[in-house]
């Protein structure tokens, strides 16, 4: 089964009332790339903590989620958690932002839902000083995330997602 045209999605932020399904997304995402509990038990355990952080986080600052929707269903979700550190001479802000959970639903893939969810991010990003964006990426996405500006750090092999990828904002 494939997804209807892009034409009736609408990529938004995130709002408190999305926070079950971005977890439950997060949790789909995890299992997917091999790094959630195999126990029923415990994967419930990770989506209540999950459910925890972005219930404590999305109304900050700290984390910003973006999400497509059809028809009032979430089929698509990124987020953005804010770093700051100390100013460099080339970042003067300190601001730095980890990309995470990009993750479309089986039946949406493939009808460049991540990529519009990355544009936003790097907007919003961009909009609020961020100067360094980065992220772990599965070897499938690499194509994605180069074509919209990030480059391959170094390769780890400590999950799936095992690419470390960054871009600098100007």
């Amino acid at each position: 089964m494939t997804g209807k045209s892009n034409d009736e999605i609408i990529i938004r932020e995130a709002a408190p009332a999305d926070i079950d399904i971005i977890a439950r997304l997060r949790v789909e995402l995890l299992i997917e790339i091999g790094n959630c509990p195999s126990k029923k038990e415990d994967a419930e355990e990770l989506f209540d903590a999950v459910r925890y952080y972005f219930k404590d986080k999305l109304q900050s600052d700290e984390c910003k989620v973006f999400i497509a929707v059809h028809k009032k269903e979430i089929i698509a979700t990124s987020a953005l958690i804010r770093f700051i550190k100390p100013p460099t001479a080339g970042n003067l802000t300190g601001l730095d932002g980890h990309v995470l959970n990009m993750y479309t639903v089986t039946k949406w893939r493939g009808q460049g839902l991540a990529e519009k969810l990355l544009n936003q991010i790097i907007s919003y990003a961009r909009a609020k000083g961020y100067k360094r964006l980065w992220l772990d990426a599965v070897p499938e996405a690499k194509p994605l995330y180069e074509k919209v500006g990030f480059k391959v750090n170094h390769q780890t092999s400590t999950s799936r997602a095992n690419l470390d990828m960054e871009m600098f904002l100007d």
